[in-house]
């Protein structure tokens, strides 16, 4: 059972998803001078594989139930991802409408695959070992950095998302 929270039209379909996505980066793409043109960016291998595969995750996620889908926030977080400033494509899923396109319906506790399936968005999987795929067990919320915090939190196992409108300088 697929929930679905959509308002009064212009939401996006669940099945368009993954095409809007790609195309919505890409066209930031063509903008930002990292790409020729929106089809040929489509059919990079750099951009394309991963990003389709992350978004396919998520929307087998909401088709099985593990997170609500909310079509009017994917319409609107497409069409902020196609007109972010160059640069920015990161910190865009932690931005509002993007945060609420998928939201997670399993407690702390509940065995998880991605951080998108847990209420408190955060799938820990302490057991894998090698190159494995393992299921992840929903733990406690994670926190996002402040202003002047530690973004890149080595015990985490990766960096952090920052608060909205922060970002994470690495280099300085």
């Amino acid at each position: 059972v697929v929930t679905m929270a959509a308002g009064c039209g212009g939401g996006l379909d669940l099945d368009d998803v993954e095409h809007r996505a790609i195309e919505a980066a890409c066209t930031r793409e063509v903008r930002c001078g990292y790409a020729p043109d929106v089809a040929s960016c489509i059919d990079d291998t750099q951009l394309s594989p991963w990003y389709a595969s992350y978004i396919r995750s998520l929307v087998a996620a909401a088709k099985a139930g593990a997170v609500t889908y909310d079509a009017d926030a994917a319409a609107a977080c497409f069409d902020l991802s196609a007109t972010a400033t160059c640069g920015s494509a990161s910190t865009l899923l932690a931005e509002d409408p993007c945060a609420a396109m998928f939201r997670g319906t399993r407690a702390t506790g509940a065995t998880c695959q991605l951080d998108e399936e847990c209420a408190s968005g955060n799938c820990g999987q302490f057991d894998c070992t090698g190159d494995a795929c393992c299921a992840g067990t929903c733990g406690q919320p994670i926190v996002a950095p402040g202003l002047g915090e530690l973004c890149d939190d080595p015990s985490l196992g990766a960096p952090r998302q920052c608060a909205t409108g922060l970002y994470c300088d690495i280099e300085g």
